[in-house]
């Protein structure tokens, strides 16, 4: 389970993109969670895990300090992933060198939908979406330990 987040540990979640953008919320009542430098003042960027499943790395994904989870309001592909009250389940799967996909499990096993940050966003703050898993590198993440 090399490069997989540990229960009770906080981290950041990185796109590796090459950007060093990490999945975050505003602090000042954030919507949505989008890619911001790490580090990035006046957003909640640390994260933690805790497994649902641990032999099928289904889990809840909770920011540290605001204490909401990451889901969805509505799914269909380009939704926002946005801060919750209620925890929503993921499915974290190995793409190899630490580097996973988080998906939503789909029946039959597989994802119907992945984290996808948002490129075609010329913005600050590119929101993270769901869509359909295509192994892009803006749907691949790492859970880096936050300092």
């Amino acid at each position: 389970m090399s490069g997989l987040p540990v229960e009770g540990s906080v981290y950041n979640i990185v796109n590796v993109s090459g950007k060093n953008l990490g999945a975050s919320v505003a602090t000042n009542d954030g919507k949505t969670v989008c890619g911001e430098p790490v580090t990035t003042a006046g957003y909640y960027q640390k994260w933690m895990v805790t497994y649902t499943d641990k032999t099928k790395l289904e889990c809840y994904i909770t920011e540290a300090e605001s204490q909401n989870s990451a889901g969805v309001k509505i799914v269909m592909p380009g939704k926002p992933v946005v801060p919750i009250d209620l925890q929503q389940k993921w499915t974290l799967k190995p793409l190899g060198q630490g580097v996973v996909t988080i998906g939503m499990p789909a029946v039959g096993g597989g994802f119907d939908y992945v984290w996808d940050l948002d490129n075609s966003c010329s913005c600050s703050g590119k929101p993270i979406v769901i869509n359909a898993p295509t192994l892009a590198e803006s749907q691949e993440w790492t859970f880096e330990l936050a300092g």
